[in-house]
């Protein structure tokens, strides 16, 4: 919308000109709150969608997820997350939503959205990464925990080692993430 009214976008804005895109990439939806007027099935329910024009990937965080094939299936009838027909169309759309969260620093982005039961494959991709928020000139400087100097833009330190499985909740007394 700032590039059709020619206001140039700042710095920390969110979002980009999609005037400016030159070749069609998908789109991240996300929802976070059933509904505002009642809350009877529960107040926080995460979901981060990737839609292309062929493909729609569902993260509903606490459930299951969702792949449908929007050409074949306009109505989204027929869930194939499990097919493994799919398994590259939903890696690939995974990873681009997960690639779009981390550029847009979701708030709620964290090692769950990477670590679904059907993505055998997957580790968690957010350790390591510190990314200060952006200087804005008013608020105070971002500084560094080990050192206490002002950050100097992204920090990437050694991502750990360990593997993460998932388990049921209760053969783990400390829930459902275990290191391995």
């Amino acid at each position: 919308m700032m590039a059709l009214a020619d206001i140039e976008k700042t710095r920390d804005s969110a979002g980009e000109n999609i005037l400016a895109v030159k070749e069609p990439r998908g789109v991240m939806v996300e929802f976070n709150r059933y509904e505002i007027e009642h809350d009877s099935f529960g107040g926080f329910i995460p979901v981060r969608c990737w839609v292309t024009d062929d493909f729609k990937l569902v993260l509903n965080l606490f459930t299951s997820d969702e792949l449908y094939d929007r050409r074949n299936d306009s109505n989204e009838m027929h869930n194939l997350i499990d097919d493994i027909r799919f398994a590259d169309v939903r890696r690939k759309m995974h990873d681009a939503l997960l690639d779009y969260m981390d550029k847009i620093r979701d708030p709620f982005r964290s090692y769950q959205w990477s670590l679904r039961p059907w993505r055998k494959d997957a580790r968690p991709r957010w350790m390591g990464a510190f990314r200060p928020r952006p200087q804005d000139g008013y608020s105070p400087v971002v500084r560094d925990y080990d050192t206490g100097l002002p950050i100097q833009g992204v920090k990437v330190e050694e991502k750990k080692t360990e593997v993460l499985t998932i388990m049921p909740a209760d053969e783990h007394p400390a829930g459902i993430i275990q290191a391995a």
